[in-house]
């Protein structure tokens, strides 16, 4: 929602100093946007954040790694043992699949990605979403299922072999195995994450 009222911000600008719309009216709602010379564009919002990920991970190795030059791009990653799609030139398709783990939600995005006949600097690269998924199951939900299930005991691994008599006892006291709910647990948790958050 935020995207959408800068967007809408953005527009109300460039309307405003083409003189596309009265320069002292408001331009928050549809109502007063019909006060409009122009009209105005409708956003479309259907990104989601795997995509986004996508899209700037392109631009930035077109960009930054291959000079512009995305035809070049596309050759150095498409696969040697994947036919072209009928109609489509080998090196000049590629199919990205990208999951964005985030702090609440999991996103996953499969993309084709076509050149059209453009050359250097010139080309247009379309997109088709192959898939689209998003799931609850978040970063934060993640980071704690490894930690507890590899780094943890890896730890207690490494205590015993070190000639830590109890190493399970010494764990649960540093991070908190007791089940107890207070301020001292919530203190152990607060380090555990601290100590073993990448």
């Amino acid at each position: 929602e935020i995207f959408r009222r800068r967007m809408f911000e953005a527009i109300a600008i460039v309307w405003k100093a083409m003189g596309w719309h009265p320069q002292d009216e408001d331009f928050a709602s549809r109502k007063q946007q019909e006060k409009s010379v122009v009209p105005v564009p409708e956003i479309q919002m259907e990104w989601d954040e795997a995509s986004c990920g996508q899209l700037v991970w392109l631009y930035n190795e077109a960009i930054s790694h291959f000079g512009g030059q995305t035809e070049a791009f596309f050759a150095s990653l498409a696969r040697p043992d994947r036919a072209p799609e009928p109609g489509v030139q080998p090196g000049r398709a590629l199919r990205v699949a990208s999951i964005d783990i985030g702090g609440g939600t999991t996103d996953m995005a499969i993309t084709h990605y076509q050149l059209d006949d453009g050359s250097g600097n010139n080309v247009k690269i379309t997109p088709q979403l192959l898939f689209r998924e998003g799931f609850k199951v978040a970063g934060d939900d993640t980071l704690l299922d490894v930690i507890q299930r590899y780094v943890l005991p890896a730890l207690q691994t490494q205590l015993q072999k070190s000639g830590i008599a109890d190493a399970s006892q010494l764990m649960a006291s540093l991070f908190g195995d007791s089940g107890r709910i207070d301020t001292q647990a919530v203190l152990l948790q607060q380090t555990a994450l601290q100590l073993f958050m990448p």
